[in-house]
């Protein structure tokens, strides 16, 4: 029995397709119908029922595959733990993560880390679904929001700190806010559910409730409206860094903090061994977090033409 073949069975099975997990082997269909085979002969008995347009396991194949799952565990942790290049990350990581964390905050961690790690290779999956990481073959997902499932093994990363925003030219023609109870002259674009923002400062604790002509349920669009001039949006600091440091928004209220229980972790699929490749991606996405900072407002930014 090869443990290639058991790695292309489990694959097999969490996907529940002989094509889709050949291809996650990088095999061809025919090619890992003729290793299932293999893998079968070698253990006298038959993994999967086939037909043409089904697959399903059999009892033989539902306790192999519970034992196989342990066994490539324990495979993984062997590979790695010796050897000199032990800790050095290398071979193909599963990444998911959010649509719009993924396109505005991961391309400088892939970057450094396809560059610092040579023999490594990415795949990403962006998704606003909780997706079952173990089927999907994920090592690593980045998830914003509050855990509900004890189970998960998880490692938070930080707080997914929001602030208040608007472009320069919304400032120049409708004034910088000084107060909260400011907010209620100005035009607030609303993201779907969050009509009422709180805000705090030393013992103060504003719950404002807010109005305006443009709501919308993306958070795309919300950012992109708030750079275009429409009004004053509540975004999260890793999507409008970049925006902040080139002058396309300011920092309302920057005296102000809005409490948030919306944090940033890493999660990992339970019982799965965590590689070095992993735990590389995952420091290198919590540097970049701990890195985000935020400027004073400019008055010449803001006031000049």
């Amino acid at each position: 029995m090869k443990i290639e073949d058991v790695i292309l069975f489990e694959r097999i099975a969490a996907l529940d397709s002989i094509s889709a997990g050949g291809a996650a082997c990088g095999l061809s269909a025919t090619v890992s119908s003729d290793r299932l085979k293999r893998l079968e002969a070698d253990l006298g008995c038959t993994l999967l029922n086939r037909t043409t347009r089904s697959m399903s396991l059999t009892d033989q194949g539902a306790r192999f595959l519970e034992h196989a799952k342990v066994l490539l565990d324990k495979y993984e942790a062997a590979r790695h733990s010796v050897g000199k290049r032990a800790d050095v990350p290398t071979g193909l990581l599963r990444v998911a993560a959010p649509a719009l964390f993924g396109k505005k905050f991961l391309p400088e961690v892939i970057s450094s880390f396809l560059t610092n790690y040579p023999e490594t290779r990415l795949n990403l999956n962006l998704s606003d679904e909780i997706l079952n990481y173990a089927a999907e073959g994920i090592d690593v997902a980045i998830r914003i929001g509050k855990l509900k499932d004890s189970t998960i093994v998880a490692r938070k990363l930080g707080d997914s700190r929001r602030v208040l925003c608007a472009s320069p030219s919304y400032i120049r023609r409708n004034g910088m806010p000084s107060h909260p109870s400011d907010l209620d002259r100005h035009n607030c674009i609303i993201f779907v559910g969050e009509d009422t923002w709180r805000l705090c400062k030393d013992l103060e604790d504003q719950r404002i409730r807010i109005s305006g002509r443009f709501d919308t349920n993306s958070a795309e669009m919300a950012t992109q409206a708030a750079i275009d001039g429409i009004g004053i949006a509540l975004r999260s600091l890793w999507d409008i860094t970049d925006d902040l440091k080139a002058g396309r928004l300011v920092h309302v209220l920057p005296d102000y903090e809005v409490p948030t229980e919306m944090s940033i972790y890493a999660l990992y699929p339970p019982g799965h061994f965590i590689s070095p490749t992993a735990k590389a991606f995952v420091k290198l996405v919590d540097r970049n977090l701990s890195a985000l900072e935020l400027q004073p407002p400019s008055a010449c930014s803001v006031y000049d033409e």
